[in-house]
């Protein structure tokens, strides 16, 4: 176990120890995060006593522990590409407080914005919800979709997954905001996110219908989280989105300069909620998570595959895609022993190859929609990247320097902030 494991005590069970893989945490999973937060609020809802959501039980600890009961307001951070073990080095005012009043949680698998995302918003984990990766199969289409963009191919054109089809197509249950919003009158409910995530794209999925307000720059966010706050009710629940974490640690690396600095600004974000006067007296309880960690990716030992090799392939019987560092690959049963062959060629001796079934324990929840994920799919070890074309494709293929997808430390735990007044 590494140093940064034991320094939170987990019990980790690994997928591939030699390769660093480790199975996911389902007992600790941030999917159980909004729904523990809402429990902690002054409102009489299902939600408040429901156990159909995910549980975190050590969160419920870590709150006992520090902060009192009942809280009239909640600010949710979801902070989009935040490492635990990555925070760990860059230190600050979030690391500072993990390591005195938070935790740390497990993401899910594949760790995918678009997978994770989704467990946080509905509090379900993705064998329920159904959203089980970046690009992957839907049946109702008869194709592989990218679950970012909503997009897909049909007669050779990018199409909208929502053209002629319906939301509860692609994923399952209901969104936490949306069920209090309609399930009770005297909450005000706000999504604060980044311009760049408007319709169609993956905030259709996670938010059903509460409209967004969106922001140009982190200035402005912040004055759009000052306004919420600043609003005379008393039951607030306002969850705000911040990418530049994400977005630095993709173009950069997260190893990079840039990405130390979107994790200041972070920190900054955290004192201006901290001096707030609803925090100060105590009605307000702030939690910061995050979907996934990121690795940096050594372009020196890592493969970008073309168009023309995945047609090959597709023409073979085998339809490839990813969910960034893990790569699924679609294809009947007679197919399959061809397709863990070229599996471990991808592999290169730094993946492992899992099953149908061992994706969807990793997953968490039901196998309800097990055929929506490859019949076999490759994880991959620290640094290294695989890297299959997108179902839809704008402009050349971008060589990212940081990814996520796959089961390493660095990816698989994130952290969760808990801020309160005394």
């Amino acid at each position: 176990m590494s140093e940064f494991l034991d320094h939170f005590g987990l019990n980790v069970s690994y997928l591939n120890e030699d390769l660093g893989l480790i199975k996911p945490i389902l007992e600790n999973s941030v999917a159980g995060v909004l729904p523990e937060v809402i429990r902690q609020m002054n409102i009489d809802s299902e939600l408040t006593a429901d156990s159909s959501h995910v549980r975190n039980p050590n969160l419920e600890k870590k709150i006992a522990e520090s902060f009192p009961s009942g809280y009239d307001n909640v600010v949710f951070f979801i902070c989009d590409g935040v490492g635990a073990e990555r925070l760990q080095k860059l230190g600050g005012t979030l690391w500072d407080n993990i390591n005195e009043q938070g935790t740390i949680a497990s993401t899910m698998f594949p760790s995918m914005t678009s997978t994770v995302m989704t467990s946080l918003a509905f509090g379900m984990f993705p064998g329920d919800h159904g959203l089980l990766g970046y690009n992957l199969y839907n049946e109702h289409l008869d194709e592989v979709w990218n679950s970012l963009n909503l997009q897909y191919k049909k007669d050779d054109k990018d199409t909208y997954i929502l053209e002629n089809n319906k939301l509860a197509d692609f994923v399952e249950g209901k969104p936490i905001m949306d069920h209090l919003a309609a399930e009770l009158d005297e909450l005000k409910t706000t999504f604060i996110a980044p311009d760049q995530l408007v319709s169609p794209s993956l905030l259709d999925l996670i938010n059903h219908t509460i409209t967004p307000t969106t922001y140009t720059n982190p200035i402005e966010g912040g004055m759009l989280l000052a306004n919420a706050l600043s609003q005379d009710v008393k039951n607030q629940v306002t969850a705000v989105y911040v990418g530049y974490a994400d977005y630095f640690g993709h173009a950069k690396g997260p190893e990079s300069p840039e990405y130390g600095q979107a994790i200041a600004g972070i920190d900054q974000m955290i004192g201006f909620l901290l001096n707030h006067p609803k925090m100060k007296d105590g009605s307000t309880l702030g939690i910061l998570t995050s979907d996934h960690g990121q690795v940096q990716i050594d372009h020196s030992k890592s493969y970008w595959q073309s168009r023309e090799e995945w047609k090959i392939q597709r023409d073979r019987g085998i339809n490839l895609s990813t969910s960034g560092r893990t790569v699924h690959a679609f294809a009947k049963s007679d197919k399959l022993d061809d397709a863990r062959a070229l599996l471990e060629t991808y592999a290169n001796g730094m993946g492992h190859i899992i099953s149908r079934d061992e994706a969807m324990k990793l997953s968490g929840g039901s196998t309800k929609y097990a055929h929506r994920t490859g019949g076999l799919s490759l994880v991959l070890a620290d640094s290294y990247l695989y890297d299959i074309p997108e179902v839809v494709q704008f402009g050349e293929a971008v060589r990212m320097h940081g990814q996520h997808g796959s089961l390493t430390e660095k990816e698989l735990f994130v952290p969760v902030g808990i801020f309160g007044g005394q």
